[in-house]
């Protein structure tokens, strides 16, 4: 078995042949790979690419839940949005009525008092009001999983605990109490 993640994605049909093209300027043998083995393997090809020209860093690893979190963790609704969002852009790109596509975008299901000052002090800034919602409620969720995870050591296993970990859990449990939804 090999390791990594199970992703599911549509690709378009000029995508595709995009693929087909990639893979037969690098040389590859197409004849004989599945549809999926094909995007695969050009999409290898153009990472191996980015990171012999010093477009990407290369990584050892040791980042990766790190680099991952922000895109497992999202909630279904964050995940429509960011689908909506990537729909217009698109749109909006090829100049087509946005409207009569897909209509205005969404809004998430709850929407605190807190997000909605976040998105306002954003537009305040003349920043994207939905990028700086979507940061806030990573980072909420960040703060709140390792809050969670704290919480469960400190309560099943207190005597592997570091005196760092103690002090960030007292500084978590402070910071969720000041902003409700943070927890």
């Amino acid at each position: 078995m090999t390791p990594g993640e199970r992703v599911a994605m549509r690709v378009r049909p000029g995508e595709l042949m995009a693929c087909v093209d990639v893979l037969e300027a690098a040389g590859v043998q197409v004849n004989g790979l599945s549809l999926s083995g094909m995007v695969r393997c050009a999409l290898n090809v153009l990472i191996q690419s980015a990171l012999d020209a010093g477009s990407i860093p290369k990584r050892d690893g040791f980042d990766y839940n790190e680099r991952i979190a922000p895109f497992k963790r999202a909630s279904l609704a964050t995940k429509v949005q960011v689908g909506h969002t990537l729909a217009l852009a698109e749109k909006y790109r090829a100049g087509d009525d946005m409207s009569v596509a897909l209509g205005r975008l969404p809004e998430v299901l709850v929407v605190t008092e807190e997000e909605r000052r976040v998105r306002a002090a954003a537009a305040k800034r003349g920043e994207d009001p939905v990028a700086a919602l979507s940061e806030h409620r990573m980072k909420r969720d960040r703060v709140g999983g390792r809050l969670a995870e704290l919480a469960q050591k400190a309560n099943t296993d207190p005597a592997n605990m570091t005196p760092s970990e103690f002090k960030e859990l007292k500084q978590l449990r402070a910071q969720a109490a000041r902003s409700p939804s943070a927890a």
